[in-house]
């Protein structure tokens, strides 16, 4: 066994527990390794919903119709299909030039309400956003640090098996040197007492 002033693990630990441990290691490395693929993965969505939602929070109207315009978009096209079929169907006359104006009063009136709902659910939603991604960096963190605790603990108990081999082995010295000294003692005595004859 390595002396006192060696460092290291020792070279009569097995190489068994020292693949174990460096398994263990590796595995906590390749857990932070898959946890930042999966970050990066994701970081472009939410980026862009960070963006969208900061454009719709911003409070300025060119942002949000930016930030809007797919679903203004959508109304616009459902607006337009139910003017057509107004034309198409009601009969010429005062009804058919309200409903078409109905039609259009209702598209402002969708458009605002989209508006209105984005600024105001806006805010919640950066939150929401910001509590995810801190809660997924702090999940990855504690998966890495708990494979490498593990590892940690196992070059502990290591240590642990080499101080208990080394007592070990300085109780048999000691016994060792006890016997000697009573050897030698009983000797010397058996000297002394042939000697006083």
């Amino acid at each position: 066994m390595s002396g006192p002033s060696s460092f290291g693990v020792s070279s009569d630990v097995s190489s068994g527990e020292n693949s174990a441990i460096q398994s263990m290691l590796g595995l906590s490395s390749t857990q932070q390794n898959e946890a930042n693929q999966l970050y990066q993965l994701g970081l472009p969505a939410e980026q862009q919903a960070a963006a969208h939602y900061q454009a719709m929070a911003s409070g300025s109207p060119s942002a949000i119709q930016t930030a809007i315009a797919p679903g203004v978009q959508q109304i616009q096209q459902a607006t337009q299909g139910a003017k057509q079929n107004i034309l198409n169907t009601a009969p010429s006359g005062g009804e058919k030039n309200l409903a078409i104006e109905n039609a259009d009063v209702s598209q402002g009136a969708q458009i605002g309400q989209l508006a209105g709902q984005g600024y105001l659910g806006s805010f919640n939603a950066l939150g929401q956003l910001g509590a995810q991604t801190t809660g997924q960096s702090q999940n990855a963190v504690g998966e890495a640090l708990s494979g490498l605790n593990s590892g940690l603990q196992g070059y502990g108990q290591i240590g642990s098996q080499q101080m208990q081999a080394q007592q070990e082995q300085l109780q048999q010295k000691g016994e060792q040197l006890g016997l000697v000294g009573s050897l030698a003692g009983s000797a010397a005595g058996m000297f002394s007492f042939g000697a006083a004859k």
